[in-house]
This record gives C-alpha cells, sequence and structure tokens, in this order.
C-alpha cells in the first residue's frame, strides 16, 4: 500500500509540472486568453486523469483479489465461521430521543399517559402483571416485598408495550404489502410475552424460597392469574394443613412400635427375668472385683464361704 501512495503522489506532482510548463511557454496578453487556457486546460486534465485512475484501480484491486482454496483444503480447515448480521441504521431524530431515554430515563407522568393510552386486551389476561396473595405478603420481611414490587412494575411496562405492539399489529393485518411489518411486530410481542413469563416464574421461585416448608409444595402446585398464586389461596392452606395433620395421625409411630414387640417382665428386678447379658461384657482396664466369674473377686468370696462353713459345723455338731 506505501508503494502505491508513492506511485499516486509521484503523478500528482508530475500533473503540476506539466500545467506550470505549459504557462511558462504561452503566456497570455489578454484576459481572454488566460480563461480559454485554463479551460482547455481542466478539460485535458480531466481527460489525462481518468486513465491514471483506472489504472490505480485496477491495481488495488488485484492487490486484494486472492484465489478461492480448493475443497479437499477448506474441508481441512473446517467449517467456516458464519458472518455476523448486518446491524441497520434507526432513522436519526429516533435515536436521539431513545439514547436519551436509555441514558436518562422516560418520565413519570409521560409513563403513566402511555399506561392509560394503552391497557391490556379483554382476551389475554395474563399479559398483566399479577399481584401478591395478601397471605404470602404477610408472610414476607420488607426487603422481600420490595423486590417483588420491583419485579412487578417492569411487567406492568412489558405489558403496556405488548399492548402497543398489538395495537400496530391489528392496524397491518389488513395489507399485504406491510407483510414485513407484520413480521417485525409479531416477533417484538412473542418476545415481550415470553419475558412477562419468565418474570412471572421468578417471583414465584423468590418467594418459595422464604415460604414455609409444609406449605411450599402446596403454593408450587397453584397457577398465577390474576394472583401470584392464584385465586382463593386461604382455603387452599387450610385444606393442606388438614392433609398434613391427617398423615401425622395415620402414620405409625416407630418408637412405639419397637416397644411393643419386647417381652414383658413380671419383676425385672429378679435374676431369673435378667437376660444373660444384661450387665455386657467387662470394659478394658476395669478392676478385677467387677468381673462376674473366674476371676481374684470370685475366689476370694469362695473361700470366705468355705471358712464360715467350717467355724459352723463343729456347733451343729454340738448340738
Amino acid at each position: 500500500m506505501q508503494r502505491k501512495r508513492k506511485e499516486e503522489d509521484k503523478y500528482h506532482l508530475l500533473k503540476k509540472i506539466r500545467r506550470l510548463e505549459k504557462k511558462i511557454i504561452s503566456l497570455p496578453e489578454s484576459d481572454e486568453e488566460v480563461r480559454e487556457i485554463e479551460e482547455g486546460e481542466i478539460e485535458s486534465d480531466k481527460e489525462n486523469d481518468l486513465p491514471e485512475v483506472e489504472f490505480l484501480e485496477e491495481c488495488i484491486l488485484d492487490e486484494n483479489k486472492e484465489d478461492d482454496l480448493e475443497e479437499e483444503v477448506l474441508n481441512i480447515l473446517g467449517v467456516a465461521p458464519a458472518p455476523a448480521p448486518i446491524k441497520e441504521s434507526l432513522h436519526k431524530q429516533i435515536a436521539e430521543r431513545w439514547c436519551e431515554i436509555l441514558n436518562k430515563g422516560l418520565k413519570k407522568e409521560e409513563k403513566e399517559t402511555i399506561t392509560k393510552e394503552n391497557p391490556a386486551f379483554e382476551n389475554v389476561p395474563k399479559m398483566t402483571a399479577p399481584r401478591l396473595n395478601k397471605e404470602v405478603a404477610a408472610a414476607l420481611n420488607d426487603t422481600a416485598k420490595r423486590r417483588d414490587q420491583v419485579i412487578e412494575n417492569r411487567q406492568k411496562q412489558m405489558s403496556t408495550a405488548l399492548a402497543c405492539i398489538g395495537q400496530a399489529l391489528q392496524l397491518c393485518l389488513g395489507d399485504k404489502k406491510n407483510l414485513t411489518i407484520i413480521k417485525k411486530m409479531n416477533e417484538a410481542g412473542r418476545l415481550l410475552c415470553d419475558s412477562i413469563f419468565l418474570e412471572t416464574k421468578a417471583r414465584r421461585n423468590l418467594v418459595l424460597s422464604t415460604i414455609n416448608k409444609d406449605l411450599k409444595e402446596s403454593l408450587q402446585e397453584t397457577e398465577s392469574a390474576d394472583y401470584l398464586f392464584g385465586e382463593n389461596l386461604t382455603e387452599k392452606i387450610k385444606t393442606a394443613k388438614a392433609v398434613q395433620k391427617s398423615g401425622k395421625e395415620l402414620k405409625v409411630d416407630e418408637r412405639k412400635k419397637t416397644f411393643a414387640r419386647q417381652p414383658e417382665v413380671s419383676n425385672p428386678k429378679s435374676h431369673k427375668a435378667r437376660t444373660l447379658n444384661w450387665r455386657g461384657p467387662p470394659q478394658a482396664g476395669a478392676p478385677q472385683r467387677f468381673q462376674r466369674s473366674g476371676g481374684p473377686a470370685f475366689n476370694r468370696q469362695t473361700r470366705v464361704n468355705k471358712k464360715n462353713e467350717d467355724k459352723e459345723a463343729p456347733r451343729r455338731g454340738k448340738k
């Protein structure tokens, strides 16, 4: 590229030199001759410039042109990445207004006006943001309530935007020339419907994470409508509690079941009623006096008993 720029500068300088030589050789004596010479030079310059410009363009094209690779080489290199989508430019005056809102936000009065003028459709009930049930709100802390309110306000704006798109879409349905507009409007509407659904799902999950685990399952089975967890939530909670209570009553206590299997003992203090291993094995390092049999403590007691018997034997003989 630097070489070509040098060539361009060279051609430009040569042109100037030619013009100066012509002016020096034939200096005009009157203004009319000057005008004629200038007009002739301009036309000649245009004619001379064309082949030089075309030559430079051909040089640039030849340098940028590359031969296509063969299919075998392309297969080795792998699949080429898909080209990035071409970004279109929005009308300048629209873009300026949208950028202002993106930087500073929309004014509260303007939002309220747009919301009033574009209510939700009667036959699409779930496009409106569901309200939080009073029973659930009573169980949440202030932080959880504020978080849910922020998401609900965001859903309300999505609902208003969806209403605007729906109205514009209906105006375009009668004319086949507006097929492109219909397609774009429909795509925007579908994305907004999905966004409202995802926000409702997120609200439910955030609330369920702070609710009592015993009632969590019953709340999960509800379906959102005007309220986040459906209508008549109080009755559903009462039913869930009754089911849990009945289940606990029907459930057999494992401890009672274990005690019922043990045999009854008339006198547990008697030696005969006790099992053979009622004391258990002797502990490691325990004193020998606690051993049951075979140890010094047992032999000592046996010797004492024999001495007593020997003492009592003469007495019995005297009698």
